[in-house]
């Protein structure tokens, strides 16, 4: 996935977290890295409450430019951690741009990196460890379900943005949509969306990650979210994809689509974004993971 823009990071730099949640910074030890990381609760939480990890998109995010998924998880009503990407911010290591050819090491990577993050919170007072899901768009719809195969403590995954396909399908169609018109300010045509399709339903080169694998096996929850007037993913390819497993009897992948939502959760008619944590909080509570 090419360095772009994502509701992960555009536009969230010194968000402040909704609800007057209680903050505290950590060090989380991963392996050959320590990850730096700040956990956020809800304000007047009782008891034992759900809680989720937060995936990144491919750009090399730190914890302050995920307030927009931040607030999203604490929205819903859930506890919220979220780390530096490895080699930014605080945390230590060295941050890989994505490249298809690399993809397979380095999601595996990033996997590993979440599901470090998930052990770490479920020894925490007042998480429920029957709770604990990962939350995040774009790039970490790959990275959060590897992680989930990893790490049975992870029991639902919210995806925004994320792609089903492989990771080079994707990146031909992110490269066919922006040869096609000026970035970033203007939204694809229906027409300029269909050609990008083509190109990658076309696409025999390098796969690079592929996530059918993982998915086909994967049996905990899943909501997908997307944008019909995303910019960057194969939205339609996705959902195409998802369909296809749901009527192979997968039950436990959900759709939410907005329908002028661009990659960054924004309504490109009215430029205002939209709240992803209420479809992530009614999704929530009926699957069970919230009162």
């Amino acid at each position: 996935m090419l360095l772009l823009a994502s509701a992960s990071s555009a536009g969230a730099q010194g968000v402040t977290p909704v609800d007057g949640a209680s903050k505290t910074d950590v060090t989380i030890p991963a392996a050959d890295v320590t990850l730096a990381a700040t956990l956020y609760v809800p304000a007047n939480a009782k008891g034992r409450v759900p809680a989720v990890v937060l995936g990144h998109g491919s750009a090399p995010s730190t914890r302050a430019m995920m307030g927009f998924w931040t607030n999203t998880a604490l929205k819903s009503g859930v506890a919220v951690l979220v780390f530096d990407k490895r080699g930014t911010g605080a945390s230590t290591g060295t941050f890989e741009q994505f490249t298809v050819s690399r993809s397979p090491v380095q999601f595996k990577q990033q996997a590993r990196d979440l599901a470090y993050a998930v052990r770490w919170l479920a020894q925490q007072t007042g998480i429920d460890t029957t709770r604990i899901g990962l939350m995040g768009g774009s790039q970490a719809g790959w990275t959060m379900p590897l992680a989930a195969a990893e790490e049975p403590l992870v029991r639902f995954i919210v995806a925004g943005c994320g792609v089903p396909l492989p990771s080079g399908v994707e990146a031909v169609h992110e490269r066919h949509l922006n040869t096609l018109r000026p970035w970033p300010d203007s939204r694809p045509s229906v027409r300029q969306v269909h050609e990008a399709d083509a190109q990658a339903m076309d696409y025999k080169g390098d796969p690079g990650f592929d996530p059918h694998p993982v998915l086909e096996k994967l049996t905990i929850p899943v909501l997908w979210i997307f944008g019909l007037y995303d910019h960057v993913i194969p939205t339609n390819m996705s959902i195409d994809r998802i369909g296809e497993y749901q009527r192979a009897g997968k039950k436990n992948f959900d759709i939410h689509v907005l329908p002028f939502a661009d990659h960054n959760f924004r309504n490109v008619f009215t430029g205002e974004r939209y709240e992803p944590s209420e479809a992530a909080k009614d999704w929530l509570r009926k699957k069970g993971f919230l009162e």
